[in-house]
């Protein structure tokens, strides 16, 4: 697990450096299987990709700690416990740093709806 982990943020690391690409990891193994429904209506694909763009944009916007404990915990589903032996810190920090990204994206999120 301490491998997955390091690779995890060596890839955060190196998204955050050219951030142009960021995101493409998330839409080939983590989306698209939603967005490529072929029963599913042209309006509903459109929403999808459009959300899956904010989605990416918004963990973008996350400090590297708090979007590796996301990721970690949303997308990969591992427990509190798991996470923070993989980043070999206290899983109340791990909380934290979660529930701290969560605030943070929903603060975006109402800010985009309010613009």
């Amino acid at each position: 697990m301490r491998v997955t982990s390091n690779k995890t943020i060596d890839f955060l690391r190196l998204k955050e450096r050219n951030p142009q690409n960021y995101g493409e990891h998330f839409q080939e193994e983590d989306f698209s299987h939603s967005a490529q429904n072929p029963f599913s209506e042209p309006a509903e694909n459109f929403a999808k990709a459009d959300n899956q763009n904010q989605v990416k944009a918004l963990m973008q916007s996350l400090p590297i700690e708090q979007r590796l404990v996301v990721e970690l915990k949303f997308f990969q589903q591992f427990t509190f416990e798991e996470i923070s032996m993989q980043l070999n810190v206290p899983t109340n920090t791990v909380k934290t740093r979660l529930y701290t990204a969560l605030n943070t994206l929903k603060d975006q999120v109402g800010k985009q709806l309010v613009l």
